[in-house]
């Protein structure tokens, strides 16, 4: 990946960029995110390691009972 000093980049691309390149080196690596892969850019990541990439999406439900 590797910025310049001075060069202009989003940290959520960075963030992608950076989960990718140490993804190469280190398989013990794994990213979990919820529907936001798009957003977190994540997706590089997921794109490049597939098996090594989980989707955690919970679903909270609240059930309201009156006596």
């Amino acid at each position: 990946m590797g910025l310049t000093i001075g060069e202009k980049n989003s940290v959520r691309k960075t963030y992608g960029e950076t989960l990718a390149e140490l993804g190469k080196t280190r398989e013990d690596i794994v990213v979990i995110d919820a529907d936001l892969s798009c957003s977190t850019q994540t997706q590089v990541f997921a794109k490049a390691f597939p098996e090594n990439f989980q989707y955690a999406i919970v679903v909270v439900v609240e059930v309201f009972v009156e006596l």
